[in-house]
């Protein structure tokens, strides 16, 4: 019988630099992050909103939302994601983006389930 791992998340981010981002320079930040947690039918789909687009008056150059949604067949157990999840902390800090909060959870369908809380306190 197959193991299915439920995945859903929210993670609520600013840009946080003097050179803007627009939202195809965010999504390729979340392309690099590679190794995107995969079953066998597939890998965990993202999907990156606008909340506050880019403008020469904002202070931060502008804030996104992203959705993070999935079902993992043949996931054996939860690392494939904490690792993924650590990963997006790490590559916002690199890219200058200030993670306001944010919550990855996981439910397996053998009854365990994980969840993640991303929140960044930024510095340069």
């Amino acid at each position: 019988m197959s193991n299915w791992i439920h995945v859903a998340g929210n993670i609520r981010f600013d840009t946080h630099s003097d050179k803007k981002k627009d939202k195809k320079e965010i999504e390729k930040i979340f392309q690099v992050l590679g190794d995107i947690p995969e079953g066998s039918e597939g890998p965990l789909d993202i999907q990156i909103l606008d909340v506050q687009p880019p403008t020469d008056n904002c202070v931060y150059s502008a804030r996104y939302s992203v959705n993070i949604v999935g079902d993992l067949r043949d996931v054996q157990n939860f690392r494939p994601i904490a690792d993924w999840v650590k990963g997006i902390k790490k590559r916002c800090i690199e890219n200058d983006m200030w993670i306001r909060q944010g919550i990855v959870g996981a439910v397996s369908d053998r009854g365990s389930h994980k969840s993640w809380e991303l929140l960044t306190i930024y510095k340069k």
